[in-house]
């Protein structure tokens, strides 16, 4: 049987354990959150705030910015050169089996070579020197590394065969040769000159190949081929 004094000391322990049980649950008191709201209030907290936070807040926010500019210059630069490619690849569809005049020989020249703005083709005076095939080069290396690849894929993807169809252009081009060189002032055709002819193409009447064949195959494969460009 407990004695009185073991029975007293048993409740004087629970009746301590209830009261730091009562002082562990117990909400903060207004005091403490006046503390609190007395700290994130003052100068200290404040001047850490800006020291730390702030920074972290504008870096984050100029990072951003910086990231946006860059997609838009980039979706920019893209849209100038397909049109600028577009463009000259237009110009270069003037290949006719029939034959082409001067004036679009020369047209076409330009297209593949590239010259100044004053050319008549040229969309962005900033592309206006490049050949088509590096432009084409650039522009298949920003479509790759543009935000949103998968939906630039299909485009990517039929690009070797224009830059096939446009050698296979270029290659025709250079198998021309002058047909009819006329004087524009009067009347009558003289001789044609070849070297006078290709330092003045504008002069001549008529460029063409003379070869059936490769008539058919630029105006069965390579045109087609060109025109998907878009």
């Amino acid at each position: 049987m407990l004695t009185k004094e073991t029975m007293q000391q048993i409740l004087d322990e629970e009746k301590y354990r209830q009261e730091v049980r009562k002082t562990l649950d117990a909400p903060s008191s207004p005091k403490q959150k006046g503390k609190v709201i007395e700290f994130l209030n003052s100068t200290f907290f404040l001047a850490l705030l800006s020291s730390f936070l702030i920074p972290i807040l504008i870096n984050y926010y100029q990072t951003q910015s910086q990231k946006i500019k860059e997609k838009e210059a980039i979706a920019r630069k893209i849209s100038n050169e397909r049109a600028e490619i577009k463009s000259r690849i237009d110009v270069i569809s003037k290949l006719d089996s029939n034959g082409i005049t001067g004036e679009e020989y020369v047209e076409i020249k330009n297209a593949f070579r590239g010259s100044d703005s004053t050319g008549g083709f040229s969309v962005s005076e900033e592309f206006a020197k490049r050949n088509i095939f590096s432009l084409i080069s650039d522009y298949k290396y920003d479509l790759e590394y543009v935000e949103g690849k998968k939906e630039t894929d299909s485009i990517i993807a039929r690009l070797p065969a224009i830059i096939d169809a446009l050698h296979m252009a270029d290659n025709y081009m250079k198998k021309l040769y002058p047909f009819m060189y006329g004087i524009k002032e009067g009347a009558g055709v003289i001789a044609v000159d070849k070297n006078e002819a290709f330092k003045n193409p504008s002069k001549i009447d008529i460029f063409t190949s003379g070869d059936k064949d490769l008539d058919f195959q630029i105006y069965s494969e390579c045109l087609p081929q060109l025109n998907r460009f878009q």
